[in-house]
């Protein structure tokens, strides 16, 4: 930024494109850095202290409690324009740690964690970990949308804050539409070929349903199951063996665990059994959308 924005600009503030400022951001523009001018927002306590491991903290290199999240800083100029190799300086160093995969937060946390001022994390939510807490409700802060947590469902508290500033900036604009609409029809096709192909093993084979017993009479009326097609508690499933031109069908959302087991013991997924949420609806306890695999595409 040193070299980029003009001398009489004094500070900064730094915000992720992922990121939405529900608040007035004169707060953090008033706050004071550190002596090395940065303020920054420690990632350890914006997670709740389950912050994801990071090799610098692991490697003594950077206390856990130092390490900052780079998304939203509060820059004093004249203090990074002092440092004018940080760029090669920051090359260097990704050279000497390839462990490190944060590589621009890595950079300024190597250079700059030790004398950062850290910041109140109201400046820096992340609504992954904000909607975790119990009752939680938008409030007047910087809402931080790390972890693929932005959705597509616009009611949702959090997804609607960051829509809301979305359509009143510059962006929002008939290409970002288009291109939206573009990414939606591309997952509606991939879906549809999934259920194409769930559909043409089905025409094949006897099926055996495999879900919790409560949804056993929605399952079996949702498959149109026939009288000789068994429907197996999730529970019993380790006494169940599937038969000759059987093939398993799971709504369950332990199917990952499951499709490891079986194909430890030899069965094969998209010929022996398959994750039947494909074909459920969201309200009948389907697999819904993948919403970051849509918003990734914008």
């Amino acid at each position: 930024m040193g070299s980029v924005l003009p001398a009489s600009v004094p500070r900064v503030i730094y915000l992720d494109a992922d990121t939405a400022v529900h608040m007035d951001i004169r707060r953090m523009w008033e706050e004071p850095v550190g002596e090395n001018g940065i303020a920054a927002i420690s990632e350890d306590a914006i997670t709740g202290h389950d912050m994801v491991p990071k090799f610098l903290c692991q490697a003594g290199i950077v206390p856990l409690g130092a390490y900052f999240n780079a998304g939203v800083l509060l820059a004093d100029m004249g203090t990074l324009r002092a440092r004018r190799n940080l760029l090669f300086d920051g090359l260097d160093f990704l050279a000497q740690y390839p462990r490190c995969k944060c590589f621009d937060q890595d950079i300024l946390n190597y250079f700059f964690a030790r004398e950062c001022r850290h910041l109140d994390t109201r400046y820096n939510t992340f609504v992954v970990c904000e909607r975790r807490l119990p009752g939680a409700a938008p409030a007047e802060k910087i809402y931080h949308y790390a972890g693929n947590s932005l959705g597509l469902d616009a009611e949702e508290p959090f997804n609607r804050i960051f829509y809301e500033y979305l359509v009143r900036s510059p962006w929002h604009d008939i290409e970002f539409l288009s291109h939206a609409l573009k990414e939606v029809r591309r997952v509606q096709g991939d879906r549809t070929r999934t259920l194409r192909r769930i559909a043409n093993l089905f025409s094949r084979r006897r099926r055996v349903a495999v879900g919790l017993a409560r949804y056993e009479s929605q399952i079996r009326d949702a498959l149109e199951m026939e009288e000789g097609e068994p429907y197996i508690s999730e529970r019993n499933m380790q006494e169940f063996r599937l038969e000759p031109g059987m093939v398993c069908v799971f709504f369950t959302g332990e199917y990952e665990s499951n499709r490891a087991a079986l194909v430890q013991e030899g069965y094969r997924e998209w010929e022996d059994f398959v994750d039947g949420r494909e074909i459920l609806a969201c309200d009948e306890e389907g697999a819904p959308w993948d919403d970051f695999d849509v918003l990734a595409g914008w």
